[in-house]
């Protein structure tokens, strides 16, 4: 079997209370997907980078955070993402989790410092540009060693991927051309999985680790193995449930909508604008079929 030199993921989006989404016992289904991660990092012994958003908030709760100590792999090259830092500003980093983790040496953290945002493994130099630093071009050579950036910007394959977000990112293509002097780009902060080659050069925006909203139930958690000497990568599914995605809290939302909707719309239609308010709420009442606990509720709300 082929050693991968790196395994590339993004938006794990670590979190203690379940996706309101979520049918399964949660916190067990990310035992099982960081245990499957580190036994893929120990199959190819190499590192596995980050591309931001390791927690889903900036303060994970000590529970979470000993948690994430325990079962997270080991050789974690990551930067922060917007989720990572209070108030999404890189200058608090020193209050948040993911500071925790690099403290405690579990991961590596690119914070964009002139001393720890560029490091060195086995001959590939890496690059981080967390969340709101400038993706600043490169046209540095590093010789026969392969450069490789991470970043956390909001890119797309071609078209947005929501509304507006073209005016805080670009297309991978805008990316590649930006930041020509590194061989690899990953991204992180669109949760949809997709590569993009120019050239020799590849961008790989591997998408969010969890299913986190019931918009994902179609979608394909994955992680790419990355092979340094022909710059390719190959996708890596990761194991995942079916049927464990429920869309029924967004269902009840709707219900509820169109059941206020047709009490507004029934209200219009009775209500009479040439007698006062309590006359046309007496006709209502004496028209429909309100319980007596609920028309005393209402009058005393109205005296």
């Amino acid at each position: 079997m082929k050693k991968a030199d790196a395994i590339l993921c993004s938006d794990l989006h670590i979190r203690d209370k379940a996706p309101v989404c979520r049918t399964d016992d949660f916190i067990v289904t990310m035992e099982r997907k960081y245990l499957w991660l580190s036994n893929l990092q120990q199959e190819h012994n190499c590192p596995i980078l980050c591309a931001g958003d390791m927690f889903d908030h900036w303060r994970p709760s000590p529970w979470l955070t000993a948690w994430a100590l325990r079962n997270l792999p080991d050789k974690i090259i990551a930067i922060p993402g917007q989720h990572d830092l209070p108030a999404h500003n890189l200058d608090n980093i020193d209050r948040s989790g993911i500071q925790v983790l690099w403290d405690a040496g579990k991961i590596l953290l690119m914070r964009n410092s002139d001393i720890d945002n560029m490091v060195d493994v086995d001959r590939i130099m890496y690059t981080g540009f967390p969340w709101g630093i400038p993706l600043e071009g490169s046209d540095r050579g590093f010789g026969e060693v392969r450069s490789v950036a991470l970043i956390h910007y909001g890119v797309y394959e071609s078209k947005p991927h929501y509304p507006g977000a073209e005016l805080s990112g670009g297309t991978a293509i805008s990316v590649l051309k930006k930041m020509p002097g590194f061989d690899l780009i990953v991204s992180g902060d669109n949760h949809l999985s997709f590569t993009c080659k120019v050239g020799n050069r590849l961008l790989v925006n591997p998408g969010s680790f969890t299913r986190s909203t019931a918009a994902q139930a179609d979608h394909k958690p994955s992680v790419y193995l990355w092979y340094a000497d022909s710059n390719t990568v190959e996708r890596v599914y990761v194991p995942i449930e079916k049927d464990v995605i429920s869309r029924e809290h967004i269902d009840n939302i709707e219900e509820r909508d169109e059941r206020l909707e047709a009490f507004i719309s029934r209200l219009n239609h009775d209500i009479d604008i040439s007698v006062s308010y309590q006359d046309n709420m007496k006709k209502y009442l004496s028209q429909n079929d309100i319980p007596k606990a609920i028309q005393n509720i209402i009058w005393e709300s109205m005296t």
